[in-house]
């Protein structure tokens, strides 16, 4: 806010907010390259009121806020918070929003001026490869065209990650805009993004050799064996994708997620094969929950179709033509 109006607006807002006691001010603090006018530190009560100013309150605004809302408390649970928009202008369907999404409006009758757009940049640290933003980009694959509303509502992603997910991929020219409506425009540059942002041979922690006469039998017997050590597993990539396209898998590399605290366990365990077997393991640290949405097929236990989409994009052209045929077919899984 500009000194000039800072002797009525902040008492102003001040006495709305009920801040009577000690505080602090901060002015134009930015957070992940967004920037909010102030933040308010109520000595008295504790909370820590982060304000956004805009002429006029609309879903965009709204969207802004709850998206650095959600990343903000994630990163400090334990501190009291408040996120505030302060507007001359709202609808009462934003008023009902805002209360849904945990936001306070206040009105301000006077002294605001709008300076937010050049500042504000709530997509440049957004990574398509998130937990939630990959479940709104893989809902609207399956989808084919949908709402932003309905895809925050279906995936239980709050509104404004899914907003500030779609704009993203707007940018990046995945997604095209029809009215409300929303629909994948070029699915190649989704898994191109992904190969980049999140490469799934990262995740290799710990790699063994196992015999067996194919990697169907391999995984069955790795299979036996971590349900006896009652381990969590999820088998992934290559296997994974075959099971759900029926594409040709690789005869000589199984992935799998395993817990990684139990690795070592398992490597130790298979160490006698390791001299003779012809079959490459590879076991990869979950950077996410990749054992909640498992499905079982041919009683083997593979990762979820959002994952295993995940996984084979990850491996960027070693898994070229695998990856595409999912994407192309995934609506139907």
């Amino acid at each position: 806010m500009e000194n000039s109006e800072d002797s009525f607006v902040i008492p102003y807002l001040l006495s709305k907010l009920g801040i009577k006691g000690d505080h602090v001010i901060s002015k134009n603090q930015s957070i992940d390259n967004f920037y909010f006018d102030l933040i308010i530190v109520d000595k008295q009560t504790g909370i820590t009121y982060y304000v956004l100013q805009k002429q006029r309150a609309n879903v965009d605004s709204l969207a802004q806020i709850n998206f650095y809302k959600d990343i903000i408390e994630s990163r400090s649970s334990k501190v009291d918070k408040r996120f505030v928009l302060a507007t001359r202008k709202a609808m009462v369907s934003m008023y009902e929003l805002a209360n849904t999404l945990g936001i306070l409006i206040v009105d301000m009758p006077f002294g605001l001026s709008d300076r937010s757009e050049p500042r504000r940049q709530p997509q440049s640290k957004l990574k398509i490869t998130s937990e939630k933003s990959w479940m709104i980009a893989t809902a609207l694959l399956k989808e084919k065209a949908s709402s932003i509303r309905a895809l925050s509502l279906n995936q239980n992603v709050s509104y404004g990650w899914a907003y500030a997910t779609i704009n993203n991929l707007l940018d990046k020219g995945v997604v095209k805009k029809n009215d409300s409506w929303v629909s994948i425009a070029d699915v190649g540059k989704l898994l191109n993004g992904v190969a980049w942002e999140r490469p799934t041979l990262s995740l290799v922690k710990s790699e063994v050799k196992m015999g067996g006469g194919n990697v169907f039998d391999a995984a069955r017997k790795l299979s036996e064996i971590l349900d006896d050590l009652r381990i969590k597993y999820a088998i992934a990539c290559y296997l994974a994708g075959t099971m759900y396209t029926g594409y040709g898998v690789r005869y000589d590399s199984l992935q799998i997620y395993i817990e990684e605290k139990r690795m070592g366990e398992v490597s130790n365990y298979l160490y006698n094969d390791s001299n003779y077997g012809t079959i490459s393991v590879q076991f990869l640290s979950p950077d996410r929950d990749v054992f909640g949405n498992l499905q079982v097929r041919q009683g083997l236990k593979i990762t979820s179709p959002s994952q295993t989409l995940l996984d084979l994009a990850g491996l960027g052209h070693r898994s070229g033509d695998m990856t595409k045929a999912m994407a192309d077919m995934y609506d139907r899984l």
